[in-house]
């Protein structure tokens, strides 16, 4: 009986813990939320970019306005931030950045917003 318990609170676990390897979401105001993120699929809201992002995933923003905020529910780690950054020279604009329930603006070592315009 315990075994048994023991497997399925390890399946459980392996469930909800995100992938080692750093992925890259991208999001563009043609895109979806429905969709996966990748540059044939992308992503329409950085909300939902924030929500897929653990420690260490890029998210590319492409050209574009974004409305609303964004908050982060899972922060990245010191050494692997959950990065928002420009997928071109141009920057995107958007509305505020706000990582954590906390609404603490998006910056510091754990999320950064690189070549983003926020108005």
């Amino acid at each position: 009986m315990n075994r048994k318990l023991l497997q399925t609170a390890a399946v459980a676990m392996s469930l909800q813990l995100p992938s080692a390897q750093a992925r890259t979401f991208h999001v563009a105001p043609d895109g979806a939320d429905t969709y996966s993120g990748t540059p044939e699929a992308p992503l329409r809201t950085l909300q939902r970019a924030a929500d897929l992002a653990w420690a260490g995933d890029t998210v590319l923003v492409h050209n574009g306005v974004y409305r609303g905020g964004v908050v982060l529910w899972f922060f990245g780690e010191p050494d692997k931030p959950i990065v928002f950054k420009s997928a071109s020279r141009q920057a995107p604009c958007g509305g505020r950045a706000r990582a954590g329930p906390h609404r603490a603006p998006l910056r510091g070592r754990l999320a950064k917003a690189q070549r983003l315009d926020h108005r």
